[in-house]
């Protein structure tokens, strides 16, 4: 992937993601977000659930996960396809759902 990880845990990374997110600074976090759903690299599915359980059901912060990363994992050429099957096992399915069906 070519990006440096600097977070010990995916919890952590899911904590910085969320900061930049909420100061508009888009930094080191947004980076790795990117790059690992635009390559669908193993276990992202896994990093956007605890992702949408850091933000502790804040509709706006849930709605940036579906509406960023979640919806550039699933539309990325060839990764639709791909990684629905995870997605829909996972309860990101459900959030996917949420967002999409919001005004």
């Amino acid at each position: 992937m070519g990006i440096d990880v600097s977070w010990a845990t995916v919890e952590q990374w899911a904590v910085a993601m969320l900061d930049e997110w909420r100061a508009e600074k888009y930094g080191e976090a947004h980076e790795f977000t990117d790059a690992a759903c635009h390559d669908a690299v193993h276990g992202v599915v896994d990093a956007l659930i605890v992702l949408a359980e850091t933000a502790n059901g804040d509709a706006d912060l849930l709605s940036l996960v579906g509406a960023g990363p979640l919806e550039d994992l699933v539309s990325h050429t060839g990764n639709g396809v791909r990684v629905l099957p995870d997605v829909d096992r996972s309860r990101l399915g459900e959030l996917g759902a949420r967002v999409l069906s919001q005004p």
